[in-house]
């Protein structure tokens, strides 16, 4: 099991087409360590959006048949990320992003794959951005008209 784990994650990080998706400087290196829980972490450092990330992700012996056991975006984890962005924009995001991913035990395929992963990595840094964006927003909106930009949210969305 450990030899074909191995296969698939060295065929999916050479396959990988990272500007596809629009990252620069993809660098990743798959580590092999010996226990039950976790047989290998991929260390992967990118730019994305001239912003560095680094991202850790560690898989299980039985990859591809279960996801990745954590993936970590610089040094947050994905899930705990994945709460403060709904937190955050409640009012804009009904589901749950956890559910909604591939990386969720009841969406997880075996065909799923390091492209997929990447791509749930960058719109979590997108929602995560959004925030901070939405918040400069309403400071603009507050200051020059006196009013709350949750009186404009709906039409800025369509």
């Amino acid at each position: 099991m450990y030899n074909q784990c191995l296969k698939r994650l060295v065929k999916e990080y050479n396959l990988f087409d990272a500007i596809k998706i629009n990252i620069q400087n993809f660098e990743y290196k798959i580590i092999n360590i010996e226990n039950e829980i976790n047989s290998y972490i991929v260390d992967i450092n990118f730019y994305y959006n001239n912003i560095n990330y680094f991202v850790n992700i560690k898989y299980k012996n039985n990859y591809p048949f279960t996801p990745p056991s954590s993936i970590i975006l610089n040094r947050e984890n994905l899930n705990l990320i994945y709460r403060e962005i709904m937190k955050n924009n409640s009012d804009i995001i009904k589901n749950c992003m956890c559910c909604d991913s591939y990386l969720c035990i009841n969406k997880w395929s075996c065909c799923v794959n390091i492209n997929d992963i990447m791509k749930e990595i960058l719109l979590v840094i997108y929602y995560k951005n959004l925030y901070k964006k939405r918040l400069l927003l309403n400071q603009i909106i507050k200051k020059y008209t006196n009013q709350n930009m949750d009186y404009l949210h709906y039409y800025l969305l369509i």
